[in-house]
């Protein structure tokens, strides 16, 4: 992708996560690994979807934005009608036929995404055990150690998820 491409992809993924007017825990961290987002720029909530896709030219682009969008929409575990409806818009703006439609992307990532999920819920115990054994005998500092464990935990598993998209041309 070209760098016009690359940030008119962006803008759709922010508009996607955006859709249903909540950024989850999980959408944000995806967007942090397909799209660099660190959180401090705010994400448009209007965009012209269509002019957007149009600045996308080359069909793997299309498709791979398409895919990233799909991916945001369902991370959380659940696609919201306003997300759907938008997946629907960038669909037909995107001008690519071979396109799944939204509805049968959705369920492909749905499936994709259970395994990592079930990971991110079982470190997330873990780590609520590991609270609830330490009792009050926990110091600030190893209180921190545990939630940047987690949270690199959930970077990884989010990342392994992710891999096709962020490994795509």
């Amino acid at each position: 992708m070209d760098r016009n491409e690359t940030e008119a992809c962006l803008r759709i993924l922010f508009a996607v996560a955006v859709a249903d007017g909540t950024v989850s825990a999980d959408e944000e961290r995806a967007l942090a690994i397909l799209a660099g987002y660190d959180g401090s720029e705010e994400m448009p909530r209007l965009l012209d979807i269509q002019k957007e896709a149009g600045r996308i030219k080359s069909s793997a682009a299309r498709h791979a934005t398409f895919d990233a969008a799909v991916a945001i929409a369902e991370v959380d575990g659940r696609c919201t009608k306003e997300e759907h409806a938008l997946l629907e818009q960038l669909r037909g703006s995107l001008g690519v036929p071979s396109l799944p439609p939204p509805a049968e992307a959705e369920v492909s990532w749905r499936e994709r995404l259970e395994e990592p999920r079930a990971k991110l819920a079982a470190a997330e115990v873990k780590f609520l055990h590991t609270l609830a054994d330490k009792g009050g005998d926990l110091s600030t500092q190893a209180y921190a150690a545990l939630v940047e464990e987690l949270r690199q935990q959930r970077s990884a598993i989010l990342n392994e998820a992710l891999a096709p998209i962020t490994h795509e041309g």
